[in-house]
């Protein structure tokens, strides 16, 4: 079992004095909290992906890359990624970044997403989403197991010489995708 910290990556108002914190307030605190994390001895930072207000993590990545810098041993967990609004080649070349950078401390959690304003800035519909899903999440998964000879084009490539902790795990979506993922084999949230 592994005990961690969570958040959707809301800027909500503060219940004791009533003040809302800025995105940059928010995105520091993130920080703060990741490195107490691993300070107690807790084992994951999960932080989920968001691009409309009142939320902050438009680009997990990138906070989890200056998280991995200032950590040594958490766990480092998108804890929802948007298969449906994400490329999935981008997705994997992100996230085997991260994973080397992080010494292989990254758990990549997928998602549906529920937001219908934010499909259309995507240029996507969400009535198409378990489509999209599925779609992706199949490229997705494809990348992943023949990263190491995918070579020097796609340069998604996990160092062959170290293996990779299986750290994908889809979560968030049912009916047809999570009955795929279950068909094959993948762990779900």
């Amino acid at each position: 079992m592994q005990i961690g910290v969570f958040s959707v990556s809301d800027i909500t108002r503060d219940p004791i004095t009533g003040r809302i914190p800025t995105e940059h307030e928010r995105i520091k605190a993130a920080v703060t909290i990741a490195k107490k994390v691993e300070d107690i001895g807790m084992d994951v930072r999960a932080t989920g992906e968001h691009h409309n207000p009142p939320f902050y993590a438009s680009s997990p990545t990138t906070l989890l890359g200056y998280i991995a810098a200032q950590t040594e041993r958490i766990i480092l967990s998108t804890a929802t990624t948007l298969i449906t609004t994400n490329d999935p080649v981008k997705i994997a070349e992100n996230f085997a970044t991260l994973q080397h950078l992080s010494d292989g401390r990254v758990d990549l959690v997928l998602g549906r997403g529920n937001t219908a304003p934010v499909y259309p800035w995507f240029g996507k519909n969400m009535q198409d989403s378990v489509e999209l899903t599925i779609e992706n999440y199949s490229l997705l998964r494809d990348l992943e197991l023949y990263q190491c000879r995918a070579g020097p084009d796609l340069r998604v490539g996990a160092d062959p010489e170290r293996p990779q902790p299986d750290r994908r795990n889809a979560g968030g979506a049912g009916g047809e995708p999570a009955r795929r993922r279950g068909n094959r084999g993948d762990r779900a949230v």
